[in-house]
């Protein structure tokens, strides 16, 4: 689709690579659109979302993005939209990208801002903001993986794996249950956390 001012390319196969004038790279795979425009911006790419389900074991509340009130979540699989908020007074709270054999589990107390989902380039991403509380997660085995925590930090799996993460009033407290994870965060060389 190419209008005066910009175009929108659609990937149908394979993966295409874009170049910009200042040599910033972008990439696109099958299903992805690249939108461009005259403007000197980076190309942006619009990713496919994947729906992600939620439910409870225990006395759980969502939010919705821009709900004034929280309301239950059940026993009963419920899809989960980007900007929802989820806290756990009781039990745990599952959180699973459709498709997918990832789980994310929010435990007692926890609270959690659901941000997105999407799959780039073969690995599956997922978009959280840990307010508080505990956070474990069991990653797809054999698939590459990463969960965005916000504020630059990042989790990353290239073979699945367990994790066990708790924000406490003195920060994070990450344990590697099984497989090795990478634990990235901006400006800074990523950790490698051994698998126990």
């Amino acid at each position: 689709d190419v209008g005066k001012d910009s175009a929108r390319v659609a990937v149908k196969i394979g993966m295409v690579e874009l170049v910009s004038r200042n040599g910033e790279v972008s990439r696109a795979s099958a299903g992805d659109q690249v939108a461009l425009g005259e403007r000197r911006e980076p190309a942006s790419l619009v990713l496919p979302a994947v729906v992600v389900m939620l439910w409870a074991s225990g006395r759980s509340e969502l939010k919705m993005k821009d709900a004034k009130s929280w309301g239950t979540v059940g026993k009963k699989q419920r899809a989960l939209e980007p900007g929802g908020r989820v806290r756990v007074r009781d039990g745990r709270t599952t959180i699973a990208p459709e498709g997918s054999s990832t789980r994310l589990v929010l435990g007692r107390g926890a609270e959690a801002g659901f941000l997105g989902a999407t799959r780039v380039e073969g690995r599956e991403v997922t978009l959280l903001e840990l307010k508080k509380g505990e956070l474990s997660g069991s990653l797809a085995p054999g698939k590459q993986s990463q969960v965005k925590l916000g504020g630059g930090l990042s989790l990353v799996s290239d073979l699945g794996g367990q994790f066990a993460l708790s924000r406490t009033a003195t920060g994070l407290q990450l344990a590697a249950l099984a497989g090795d994870l990478k634990l990235e965060r901006e400006g800074r060389a990523p950790a490698l956390v051994k698998g126990g």
